[in-house]
């Protein structure tokens, strides 16, 4: 079983393990690799009005502001979703200590790029998230049949590889990566079948956004009197509910649109979404409210899916912690792959360890092909997504 749960789509599993890791610290790569993300370090809260006129003055004539972000870390710059007038989006970012632009990006950053290949492999989402999230059940398969393999699995924990041979070698080693690496896989595996039972009928969704009453005619001035909306919002929420703190704003797009802020408030591992506040852009009345200490229970384990799953309930020490052991995990698929291998090859014709994984893959026969074309497939996908 053992086997049969974690082999033959090995080369698929490496690749969504790798990618999902890779996930975790996406808004790091992003900061890593563009000077602009790149900002001085404050503790004071955002002025989103403030951000709102410098990126409207910075923006050419035509383009119009999507949504406004509140900086992933300290250090890290205040970021605006904006759309230009083919359709396409960039983003904008802004210092928040001196607010002033510190320069665009690629709407297909890494985060984007990387949480696109990990979630559906750049298929259609039903398809791909279906397809990505069952390798949850192969997952926790290859958890379950690997304790049964190993029952002493807790002196595991603590054996240090023995070199007799390699072949002894490489079991101890993909075993002790398994046995340290246990708990996130029953992280992400209870997380990966909750994203396939949302995706197929059971989605935790809210009540539609209202339609603020303003029309068309209004569209011109609202536009005009959105900075003054967002400065009232601003006092209004200090005053009103003031253990709110607004995160992210998503502005309206045409007619009847609401301005709605997601932030953080009440409640332990939960996305932004769970606190949130709809306005009126025009008027300024508050059309609605969501507290997540209110939200029912299939909606706080839907809210707290993505914060368990790629670790950003605790910041910098728990995505580094995700990212030491989903590498760890990953690295299951290669020492399994090689371990088959092993069953092939005479050992004392100290075969090259590349050759033995060719001799895998070649053993994975059609699930192998498949997982490899499915691969290219999402590879070829994301090159014509960003060329476009």
């Amino acid at each position: 079983m053992h086997r049969i749960a974690g082999f033959y789509l090995a080369i698929l599993l490496c690749f969504v393990l790798v990618t999902g890791t890779l996930a975790v610290v996406s808004h790091e790569l992003d900061y890593l690799t563009n000077p602009a993300m790149r900002a001085q370090s404050t503790n004071n809260p955002v002025n989103w009005s403030q951000t709102y006129r410098v990126v409207n003055r910075y923006i050419p004539a035509g383009h119009r502001i999507l949504q406004l972000h509140q900086p992933e870390h300290n250090g890290f710059a205040i970021e605006a979703l904006v759309i230009n007038t083919q359709g396409q989006r960039y983003r904008v970012y802004v210092d928040p200590v001196s607010y002033d632009a510190t320069g665009t990006g690629r709407w297909m950053n890494w985060q984007n790029s990387l949480r696109r290949l990990h979630r559906h492999l750049m298929l259609p989402l039903g398809l791909g998230v279906t397809l990505v999230s069952s390798l949850a059940v192969l997952l926790l398969a290859s958890l379950l049949s690997g304790w049964v393999l190993v029952p002493n699995w807790k002196k595991v924990l603590w054996q240090w590889p023995r070199r007799k041979n390699s072949r002894l070698f490489w079991a101890d080693i993909h075993k002790l990566s398994g046995a340290w690496s246990s708990w996130l896989i029953v992280v992400i595996g209870l997380t990966g079948l909750w994203y396939l039972v949302e995706q197929n009928g059971l989605k935790a969704s809210y009540a539609p956004a209202p339609v603020a009453r303003w029309s068309a005619a209004d569209w011109a001035q609202s536009k005009e009197a959105l900075v003054a909306q967002i400065t009232q919002a601003e006092a209004a929420i200090a005053l009103q509910r003031p253990g709110f703190t607004p995160t992210a704003w998503y502005l309206p797009n045409e007619a009847g649109d609401a301005l709605r802020i997601d932030g953080r408030q009440e409640g332990i591992l939960v996305r932004d979404r769970a606190n949130s506040i709809t306005i009126d852009p025009l008027t300024g009345q508050w059309l609605t409210q969501r507290f997540a200490y209110q939200l029912n229970l299939h909606h706080r384990i839907s809210e707290a899916a993505d914060p368990l799953h790629f670790g950003t309930w605790g910041g910098y020490p728990t995505k580094l912690l995700y990212v030491g052991f989903g590498l760890l995990l990953s690295s299951l698929c290669l020492t399994g792959t090689y371990l088959y291998a092993l069953r092939f090859v005479r050992v004392r014709d100290k075969p090259a360890q590349w050759h033995l994984l060719k001799t895998g893959v070649k053993k994975m026969g059609v699930w192998g092909a498949v997982s490899s074309a499915g691969i290219v497939m999402a590879a070829l996908l994301y090159l014509q997504f960003i060329a476009t």
